[in-house]
């Protein structure tokens, strides 16, 4: 399903799919026809294409976390856990590397095409 197909499904532009499904608060489109989107969307099982949307974005939404071998343990679990439910919360992606090595500091990640994630790292004090 793409974009188009809910366009088309709606009676409505791309454009005006797009303002709808990203709930854009500066264009006027009628409730009705939010609804009719939202509907057709629904209907149509669409969801949004995430590296499409990292490419527009210039944002990965992905956030890796190195924990060093010796942070394992039930402390470690509740905080991951804990920022987990936070990023989703808004809309990012936790990856979590155990046991591997961590850089010095929080860098970005390098990618080759698409937007880099953030990188952060969790090792003894």
């Amino acid at each position: 399903m793409t974009l188009n197909d809910v366009a088309a499904a709606s009676g409505v532009s791309r454009a005006t799919v797009s303002f709808v499904l990203n709930d854009d608060p500066n264009q006027t489109i009628s409730p009705a026809t939010r609804e009719r989107v939202r509907q057709a969307a629904r209907d149509l099982g669409y969801v949004p294409h995430g590296i499409a949307r990292a490419l527009r974005e210039g944002s990965s939404r992905i956030v890796v976390l190195n924990i060093d071998r010796d942070l394992e343990g039930n402390y470690s679990r509740s905080y991951i856990r804990g920022l987990d439910d936070e990023l989703a919360a808004h809309d990012h992606v936790l990856l979590v590397r155990h046991g591997h090595s961590a850089p010095a500091r929080p860098s970005r990640c390098s990618t080759r095409s698409l937007p880099a994630p953030y990188c952060a790292s969790a090792r003894p004090i």
